[in-house]
């Protein structure tokens, strides 16, 4: 099972317990990102289905250049990347995810 499967289970695993805290707490790492939630985030859809933005932090100077390099065709300039949200959801009952959207933040300095 690789890293980031571990990870996935780990955060589909937390979805289906709702926090209240309103901070991202640390779930874990691949060899390139570092991954957070926000328990208090977790939105519950009905039906056993919950959503959760996870907060996806490059590892490193190399691999946030690197996500850089892969929008350099982009119109939006990635030169400020920071982190990446991604919306996740999650069937609880049946163990199932799916991505909902994908949210890039580049910190402009004024």
């Amino acid at each position: 099972m690789t890293q980031m499967a571990l990870i996935m289970g780990t955060v589909l695993s937390v979805m289906c317990i709702a926090g209240q805290e309103n901070t991202w707490k640390y779930i874990g790492a691949t060899r390139h990102i570092k991954v957070y939630y926000n328990p208090a985030k977790i939105k519950d859809k009905g039906n056993n289905i919950r959503q959760a933005w996870l907060k996806e932090v490059p590892s490193s100077e190399a691999d946030r250049q690197s996500v850089i390099a892969e929008n350099k065709n982009k119109k939006t300039d990635f030169s400020d990347y920071v982190y990446t949200l991604n919306l996740e959801e999650h069937d609880c009952e049946h163990q199932r995810s799916r991505p909902r959207q994908l949210v890039f933040y580049i910190l402009r300095t004024m």
